[in-house]
């Protein structure tokens, strides 16, 4: 047996519907919500897996909007694993990255990062590759000369020597640093040499070709 349906439910249903139609700016106020829940979701995807925050602008120094060499080091572990800092600035795990002072070797610039960030003593470290990179900071174009080493052998205990700047470190497989939602260039190359090449498609900055180069 159907039932009827009261006449109070109907009148307000007929309300509802003319006063969508006579106030437009309804919809307008339905679309803004559908854009608010898109951007809540979007925020929430931006967040680290690891760390749970919320991607933000970094505050840039002078050295980090002029154009500079720069070092990313591999430093492997028992298993299989690497070595990464939770990154203050950038606000991401990666593995150590440093710049390079102007004129100094490669050599040189591993063996001051490695001692100023983890207390280490390089002994030998192998060149993986290298990329130049062009990033847009602060409205400026700034290029960066980032060569990638493996440090195959080193003297002493990883700690973490600059807490201002890495809020811990620990150690992470290759399948964990490539499911990092955002990470460094100097990682995701390491990530392309290890058989992962999918991680040139996440670039944070634009690669530049040898006839593009400054």
């Amino acid at each position: 047996m159907s039932k009827s349906i009261p006449l109070a439910a109907l009148q307000h249903v007929g309300a509802s519907i003319s006063g969508m139609l006579l106030f437009p700016w309804y919809f307008k106020l339905m679309r803004r919500d559908e854009r608010d829940c898109k951007r809540d979701q979007l925020d929430a995807k931006a967040r680290d897996k690891l760390g749970g925050r919320l991607i933000e602008e970094p505050a840039y120094t002078h050295d980090d909007v002029v154009d500079h060499d720069a070092v990313a080091m591999a430093i492997p572990g028992p298993g299989g694993v690497y070595l990464a800092l939770d990154h203050v600035k950038f606000n991401w795990w990666t593995i150590p990255l440093g710049k390079c002072n102007p004129g100094q070797s490669l050599a040189g610039s591993v063996a001051m990062e490695l001692n100023e960030e983890l207390g280490l003593e390089s002994v030998t470290f192998l060149e993986l590759a290298q990329q130049r990179f062009r990033y847009i900071r602060e409205g400026l174009t700034v290029e960066v000369n980032l060569h990638l080493v493996e440090v195959t052998a080193f003297r002493g205990r990883p700690e973490n020597r600059e807490p201002h700047k890495h809020r811990s470190l620990r150690w992470l497989s290759l399948n964990e640093l490539f499911n990092l939602n955002r990470t460094a260039d100097g990682t995701l190359m390491l990530l392309q040499n290890r058989g992962f090449p999918m991680a040139a498609s996440r670039w944070c900055g634009t690669p530049v070709t040898s006839s593009e180069a400054s």
